[in-house]
């Protein structure tokens, strides 16, 4: 008798945690489509696909290839849209930082260590950081070889902040 309610109570126990995990929201799938043609991966990390950012800020994470010799990070206020190895809609550039400016590291970046996209230089003005609207913005990495070729890029996720 003793046996028969300790196999009935694992019984439960294991019933129980399977219809929990089934219950468990479940993370929604990324997107896959590198933002250039031609290029190999970087692995987005964090934040996750619409993520909103807005109570506490955020890090942005990602995982950079050996082979990456300068990194980007682009922060657009729309769906960044490329052309082969050209970014298009280049006047939706917001803000971003790079391998050679203050608060980029390997992998990751903090938001407070965004700067604003100046269209004149073709770059971030670390001088100027950038202050989110709270609108939904999209992000991406890409990287450039030793010989300063493009060979490396990210999907693109969204965030709101």
């Amino acid at each position: 008798m003793r046996i028969l309610i300790i196999k009935s109570i694992s019984a439960a126990i294991i019933s129980v945690a399977l219809i929990l995990t089934g219950c468990q929201p479940q993370p929604e799938e990324q997107p896959s489509t590198l933002i250039f043609s031609g290029v190999e991966s970087i692995e987005l990390v964090m934040p996750l696909n619409n993520t909103d950012l807005s109570a506490n800020g955020g890090k942005f994470t990602f995982n950079l290839p050996s082979e990456v010799e300068f990194a980007v990070i682009a922060v657009f206020d729309s769906t960044i849209q490329t052309d082969q190895k050209t970014i298009i809609n280049e006047g939706n550039y917001r803000a971003g930082n790079h391998t050679t400016l203050p608060g980029f590291t390997r992998d990751s970046v903090d938001q407070s260590d965004l700067y604003v996209y100046d269209p004149s230089t073709n770059d971030v003005d670390e001088t100027n950081s950038f202050t989110p609207l709270g609108i939904t913005y999209h992000w991406a990495v890409y990287g450039y070889d030793s010989n300063g070729e493009l060979t490396h890029a990210s999907p693109q996720r969204s965030f709101t902040f």
